[in-house]
């Protein structure tokens, strides 16, 4: 959220400096609304959690208040909210104190598996989506319920329906985020069923309900971009975030004593189509860069590789333009271990061809090879290669 000069991020949380993260009684790891806020998206502070126990959920403003909607951390297929009435994004009051927006389409048992939540206000209601799957069978939806008060909740209906040649008969909607995106609508959201990945859909918004036209993936099949969120900004940029879950064991991530990375703030606009999206880093994040390396006119023989030592560390910004000539097959390989143990290949194949790998998490598309010159760009930092604009 943008408020008062500064990009506030609120993420789930689990501390590991106690014995352990305290869980629920079906294992569920609680986590709490971490906080922090950054001026210009380059330097961060942290602040007092928000919530001690929370969900995915998302902070809006009702009747100009800041206020956080989750789901109820010990199930029930509950929403709860917090409000923030004296505008500094750390003195939260759980209000109504007690949990609403039951009903059946959050899931008959105790510890739901659908009721990640998320709301906006329009006119003088607050409108909320949770309930991720349609009936059994029907793929994904949302669920699209309305209050004037946050108190006394309406059902409205189903707020789309899904088609197969989109979507499987089993996904989800997890992590929804709506809003307007030049002449679109967007629906950003995640799926578990696997291939899990984030994704999106564009459409128009007509009488509380919601029509899609076009539908991608934020990223290929299994990748690590989970839980996708956007914030509106005082530009008018809207602003993508998201968890980039571990391609390392747990037993790995415990020795560091760390586990996951938030990605960088990347802008996303309509193309000019208006049936996909573009991406483009945040241009505070040309403040990073130094030591500039650049290769002009390069060209790389048949079954060759070309090493390039002079580029090389754990925080790195490549800026690639690629001309493939012909050939069935070419890319780059990052985060490559001295002997060859390790290394993420970013490869585009034949257009014939699926991407293959032994290893999914490490080989991922770079571009259709059509005979015509590629400009991409890719950040490298530490464990994670992300490809954040084209």
């Amino acid at each position: 959220m943008f408020w008062q000069g500064r990009y506030h991020l609120f993420f789930l949380h689990s501390s590991w400096a106690e014995a352990g993260p305290p869980r629920r009684p079906d294992g569920y790891m609680y986590k709490a609304w971490a906080h922090i806020s950054s001026p210009d998206l380059i330097h961060w502070d942290p602040h007092p959690n928000a919530i001690d126990r929370g969900q995915t959920g998302n902070i809006f403003l009702f009747n100009g208040t800041p206020t956080i909607i989750y789901p109820h951390p010990d199930g029930g297929g509950a929403s709860c909210f917090a409000s923030n009435p004296e505008g500094d994004l750390t003195s939260w009051q759980f209000q109504p104190s007690d949990p609403v927006l039951r009903h059946p389409v959050q899931g008959t048992g105790l510890y739901p598996d659908n009721n990640d939540v998320t709301a906006w206000q329009e006119g003088p209601w607050c409108y909320a989506l949770t309930g991720t799957r349609d009936n059994p069978g029907l793929g994904d939806t949302q669920h699209l319920f309305r209050s004037r008060d946050l108190d006394d909740w309406q059902y409205v209906d189903r707020f789309y329906e899904s088609e197969r040649k989109w979507t499987g008969g089993k996904d989800d909607c997890s992590c929804p985020d709506f809003f307007r995106l030049g002449s679109k609508w967007m629906l950003l959201h995640f799926c578990h069923q696997l291939p899990s990945g984030s994704r999106y859909y564009l459409g128009h918004y007509k009488d509380q309900r919601f029509f899609p036209e076009t539908f991608d993936l934020i990223n290929w099949p299994g990748g690590n971009i989970h839980a996708p969120r956007t914030m509106l900004d005082e530009k008018g940029r809207r602003i993508l975030f998201a968890n980039l879950n571990e391609g390392r064991g747990m037993d790995v991530c415990q020795i560091s004593g760390w586990y996951g990375v938030m990605s960088l703030p990347v802008v996303i606009s309509l193309a000019a189509e208006g049936n996909a999206i573009c991406y483009e880093p945040a241009t505070e994040l040309q403040a990073l860069r130094h030591d500039l390396q650049q290769r002009l006119d390069i060209d790389i023989e048949t079954d060759t590789e070309l090493a390039l030592p002079e580029v090389r560390g754990d925080c790195l910004e490549l800026e690639l333009e690629m001309e493939p000539r012909g050939a069935a097959a070419f890319g780059l390989k990052v985060r490559c271990a001295p002997d060859g143990s390790e290394e993420t290949v970013v490869s585009t194949p034949a257009r014939s061809a699926p991407t293959s790998a032994s290893d999914p998490s490490s080989c991922t598309s770079l571009m259709q090879a059509d005979g015509r010159r590629r400009p991409c760009r890719w950040g490298c930092r530490g464990e994670n290669a992300d490809r954040i604009a084209d």
